[in-house]
């Protein structure tokens, strides 16, 4: 009786993945290095739409993410993610000002996820990223179904592959949404991460 395995081969910011200073900090924290504390949050929902190249402010990201609390991982709903796959999605990603970032820094979040693959603008890129890991943030990107959650907080789960050495890696990420004020969580779950693609030639 036979068996079925297969080889599998791809970068380590493939898909949506999970992503520590290591990739931009000389010396910095790897992928295996982190506990799973680190990987299981509350987190805050901030939906601020936007369209190809537009840059998400200051101001759009404080009155989006009023309802977050102190330790609360951020994520960033544009509704890029309808995009998935398409030519340009990296191109022309939303992405943040520099003032935006440095406000996000100042929160101290643990994660900065986004439906957006790129937080730094993709075509004049200013250090936003080692801004965010300097301040100990992790980066989980780009997300989908961020539409499909119902609520603005949420409990986060990020499960990345634990590869020694990595300064990342393709990442599960699960919401469970509250369902009411007082924090209760039901076994809800939506599924943020991408799904991967088969190879069938076709174009999307």
């Amino acid at each position: 009786m036979g068996y079925e395995v297969h080889g599998i081969a791809c970068a380590s910011i493939s898909g949506t993945y999970l992503e520590a200073s290591a990739h931009l900090l000389p010396g910095g924290c790897t992928i295996a290095a982190l506990t799973p504390d680190q990987l299981i949050c509350q987190a805050c929902i901030a939906r601020i739409p936007k369209l190809a190249g537009e840059r998400i402010t200051r101001e759009e990201v404080r009155a989006a993410a009023r309802e977050r609390q102190p330790g609360d991982a951020l994520i960033v709903a544009t509704g890029w993610d309808r995009h998935w796959a398409r030519p340009n999605f990296v191109e022309d990603s939303p992405h943040f000002t520099p003032e935006a970032m440095a406000w996000i820094c100042e929160q101290r979040v643990p994660i900065l996820g986004g439906d957006m693959p790129c937080f730094d603008d993709p075509r004049s890129p200013v250090g936003l990223n080692q801004m965010l890991f300097a301040s100990g943030a992790l980066i989980l990107a780009p997300l989908v179904n961020l539409g499909e959650v119902r609520t603005s907080r949420v409990i986060l789960f990020a499960f990345p592959l634990k590869i020694v050495g990595s300064s990342g890696s393709p990442c599960r990420a699960i919401a469970v949404e509250a369902s009411d004020a007082d924090g209760v969580f039901p076994p809800f779950r939506c599924r943020l991460g991408s799904r991967a693609r088969e190879e069938t030639g076709e174009k999307s």
